[in-house]
């Protein structure tokens, strides 16, 4: 698993390099990070990621918040998961299982 993640970060941080305000690659970005338990980077690719959010997408911003109670949860700050899994609730009209589920 640590090598095909290595070898994830390394094509994300290319695909950055041709499209340096992608969300969706930096929201894959935090994850790979998160999975590898460098929480740093991975908070940094996910401000990053809000950062390039495209417009207003509520949909998108849930996501994103769900990934970051994701890495709150990993990182043992299950009340500050919580709060972020609640704000992506709010987002969605119907919130997503997986969201539900990690409550």
């Amino acid at each position: 698993q640590a090598g095909r993640n290595d070898e994830a970060v390394k094509c994300f941080l290319e695909g950055l390099e041709e499209n340096p305000n992608n969300f969706d690659i930096f929201l894959n970005l935090g994850a790979v990070y998160v999975d590898k338990g460098q929480f740093d980077l991975a908070k940094a690719a996910y401000d990053k990621a809000e950062e390039a959010l495209p417009g207003t997408s509520a949909d998108l911003k849930a996501f994103l918040y769900v990934n970051t109670g994701w890495m709150l949860e990993n990182m043992n700050q299950k009340l500050e998961a919580m709060r972020f899994y609640h704000l992506a609730i709010t987002l969605q009209s119907t919130p997503h299982p997986q969201i539900v589920t990690n409550l």
